[in-house]
């Protein structure tokens, strides 16, 4: 029993080992080496892309280690239960006829239609000499030469015979691809797409190296590749934080917070929006400092959501509009009110809001986070659309009193009235 635990053991430890710990060590070391963003086009990849080359690397780690597999130290223990009582030496060998065996079995289901094309002889002797690779296989105690003898035997016949019915290796690995890209290609452009945070214009929402996820069913999931939408549901809602293709360069995917909808007047005083001229609730909760952008820390309250907003200290914005939101159109704000490229200053500063079509869809988690130098733990699956606002790392205690106040003493009124236009 003892014995039978620990070749358990070692073979949990193999598969750790090689499949876990030392690709994701070599995955870690070249992140380390790589060079200052723009330094050469790999250390480039790297920190423009960290989880698209994290698992490429995984991966390509991992299929050389398959390569090898029967080689690396521990393997005994990891194979021994497929294997039996073949050596080890000999798995490469055993891993072919096995996969001839198999290969033999789909065939067979096909034997009267063979014997049709070829002859009933031929399929006999295929079947004589797979049933002698069979017995090779299980024959105790196992003889290396038996094994090897009786492959090449049936891998002879089996060619001659059957080799114009069967599936080349390059047919063989596109119908396992092609099932899976086209099911990622329907689920990017109609269920849901990730995206990564380039710039703190959503800061503290959203911060510079979240990676989030985009649910394209909420407002009509499209057709792939095309701008066709199967259903629409529109107009989004005020509050939500959307992706959208930026109007006036469309390649450009945007994500900010739908403020006004179509027929709204907006004016921004001081970072703070006004809709049909009623200012939107906020509460100031303190100073804010971050990485990358620093301010007054408010909670805004709009429609049914509360959110986090950064000001400049002072209410130093300034002030933008009045702006008119035309039909089938949506007004957006960066919730850094001082650091974002929105509706108030698109089309030469004439301002402009974001078209129903261009929309992708709104952001429901972040599903990793990377800040630059190394993983935010603590915001890995945390929603972008949620109730449970939790302060942004390093404010007090005081800050926590005074979000706790901001969310007790909700305004009675968050929904803006009607335009009288």
């Amino acid at each position: 029993m003892g014995k039978v635990i620990a070749s358990r053991t070692l073979a949990a430890l193999y598969w750790t080992l090689w499949y876990a710990l030392v690709p994701l060590c070599i995955v870690r070391g070249a992140f380390a080496l790589a060079q200052p963003r723009g330094a050469d086009l790999l250390s480039q990849w790297l920190r423009d892309q960290p989880i698209p080359c994290a698992i490429a690397l995984y991966l390509l780690v991992t299929s050389a280690f398959s390569v090898v597999r029967y080689q690396l130290p521990l393997a005994a223990y990891a194979y021994r239960p497929k294997l039996g009582n073949v050596p080890l030496t000999m798995a490469p060998l055993f891993d072919r006829a096995s996969s001839l065996l198999e290969e033999f079995q789909g065939m067979h289901k096909k034997r009267a239609r063979l014997i049709e094309l070829t002859s009933e002889q031929e399929v006999n002797e295929v079947d004589e000499s797979v049933a002698k690779l069979r017995s090779a296989i299980a024959q105790q105690p196992f003889r290396p030469e038996a094994l090897v003898f009786s492959f090449g035997e049936a891998e002879m016949l089996f060619a001659r015979v059957y080799g114009r019915f069967r599936k080349g290796d390059l047919r063989a690995t596109l119908e396992v691809i092609l099932p899976i890209v086209v099911m990622l290609l329907v689920f990017r452009g109609s269920v849901g797409e990730l995206f990564k945070i380039p710039s703190g214009s959503m800061v503290p929402t959203l911060q510079i190296g979240d990676h989030i996820f985009v649910n394209k069913l909420k407002y009509g999931p499209t057709v792939p590749f095309t701008q066709i939408r199967l259903w629409e549901n529109f107009p989004p809602a005020r509050g939500d934080v959307a992706v959208f293709a930026y109007p006036e360069e469309p390649e450009k995917d945007f994500i900010k917070r739908v403020i006004g909808l179509a027929g709204d007047t907006i004016e921004v005083k001081g970072g703070h929006p006004w809709l049909n001229g009623w200012e939107v609730p906020s509460c100031l909760i303190g100073p804010y400092k971050g990485a990358d952008s620093d301010g007054d820390l408010y909670v805004e309250y709009l429609g049914k959501e509360a959110y986090f907003v950064l000001n400049a200290i002072g209410d130093g914005t300034g002030d933008q509009g009045p702006f008119s939101v035309a039909k089938n159109e949506a007004f957006v704000l960066g919730d850094n009110r001082n650091n974002s490229h929105d509706s108030r200053f698109w089309w030469d500063g004439k301002g402009g809001g974001v078209p129903f079509a261009n929309f992708r869809g709104p952001a429901s988690l972040i599903w990793f986070s990377y800040a630059g130098t190394h993983m935010d733990g603590s915001r890995i699956g945390r929603s972008v659309m949620t109730s449970q606002l939790s302060l942004p790392k390093g404010m007090g205690a005081s800050s926590q009193s005074a979000l706790d106040k901001c969310l007790r003493d909700r305004p009675a009124t968050t929904v803006p009235p009607l335009s009288t236009k």
